[in-house]
């Protein structure tokens, strides 16, 4: 497990997965790549406001600014797609996110 990954969980804006490569992409645009299975870094960072919008992408909700059917944006702009699989539980976990931020 990459050791840089436990004190960064709420610093990162989203994870994409590609054949079991791993590219971290950290809010002050450093970029970190490894060897990782998807499905075990899902279940590490769920408890840290992430959510799996689509089969390779883990988002921190905190940096969501806002969500279509389709997609998402980032509050630094960048576009996420959501596949129609995960939509609704992106939508209740994102509610359910901004009721206990406020």
């Amino acid at each position: 497990e990459p050791t840089f990954l436990t004190g960064i969980f709420l610093h990162f804006y989203s994870v994409i997965y590609n054949k079991r490569l791993v590219v971290v992409h950290l809010y002050n645009e450093e970029n970190h790549e490894f060897y990782y299975k998807l499905s075990d870094l899902k279940e590490r960072l769920e408890t840290n406001n992430f959510v799996l919008v689509h089969r390779s992408y883990l988002v921190n909700m905190q940096y969501i600014k806002k969500i279509s059917k389709t997609e998402l944006t980032l509050k630094n702009n960048i576009l996420i797609p959501i596949s129609r699989t995960y939509y609704n539980d992106l939508k209740e976990k994102f509610i359910n996110y901004l009721k206990t931020d406020i």
